[in-house]
């Protein structure tokens, strides 16, 4: 297995996904960690590295997802919509003087939210239920286990049970189709789910996946974990960017 351990390398392999062979490195991480059955993962075998065309759901998710991000319209209401539910949070910080708090468990939770919100929408779980974001922070960290211990309901337990929790809440938000009320971004995927017939369980595995890269704004946010913890929260109140 390879890590691109740089931004500098995650951007060159972004930039060169064609000639790198994803396929074969993310089925086992399909396969065991968001549990795909067979059915779906031999829809993601085909075409897996865009080598015969755009046609597949790998090639096609990637071009249709690349559209949406793009600088333009979809991608600026996301980051407003995160910016909306984070300046209030920001404003009212120290509104009673000097506050001390874990400026990391600030960030990750608020993030979270904020960041589902903005690409799932309102029905998203976290929204409806926080102890899903900590199911999360549980198992984001913990992937690897899934690859690398035997039965894992025995050997990783608590991020078994966050996975299965997250798993159930995805299954929840597409049988209540969530995501007609999502962002762009969300739409697109669904369609794409449709398109190649994912069944509702897998889309909602799929998602999951998807989610894993969402919340890790405050990873890029703050380097140092233990820099931030504990720090003091600023004396003055942050205003909101002007308008226009």
């Amino acid at each position: 297995m390879y890590v691109a351990a740089s931004s500098a390398a995650a951007q060159a392999v972004q930039r060169n996904w064609k000639t790198i062979a994803f396929g074969s490195l993310v089925r086992d991480v399909m396969k065991h960690v968001f549990l795909y059955d067979e059915p779906t993962l031999k829809v993601f075998d085909v075409n897996p590295n865009g080598a015969e065309g755009h046609h597949g759901v790998w090639p096609e998710t990637h071009v249709a997802m690349g559209s949406v991000l793009a600088r333009g319209e979809a991608l600026d209401n996301m980051n407003r919509a995160v910016l909306n539910r984070i300046l209030p949070l920001l404003n009212g910080l120290a509104k009673s003087g000097p506050a001390e708090l874990s400026l990391w468990s600030w960030l990750r939770h608020n993030f979270s939210l904020a960041s589902a919100a903005a690409v799932w929408g309102p029905e998203h779980f976290f929204l409806q239920d926080e102890s899903l974001v900590d199911d999360f922070w549980v198992l984001e960290p913990q992937f690897p286990a899934f690859m690398l211990y035997p039965f894992p309901a025995l050997t990783a337990r608590k991020p078994y049970l966050a996975r299965q929790r997250l798993m159930k809440a995805f299954r929840r938000y597409t049988d209540a189709k969530g995501y007609e009320q999502a962002s762009e971004l969300i739409k697109t995927r669904y369609q794409l789910h449709e398109k190649f017939g994912l069944a509702d369980e897998m889309k909602g595995r799929s998602e999951l996946g998807m989610l894993t890269g969402i919340p890790n704004a405050p990873r890029r946010t703050i380097h140092d974990r233990h820099a931030a913890n504990n720090a003091q929260a600023p004396s003055q109140t942050p205003s909101p960017p002007p308008s226009g």
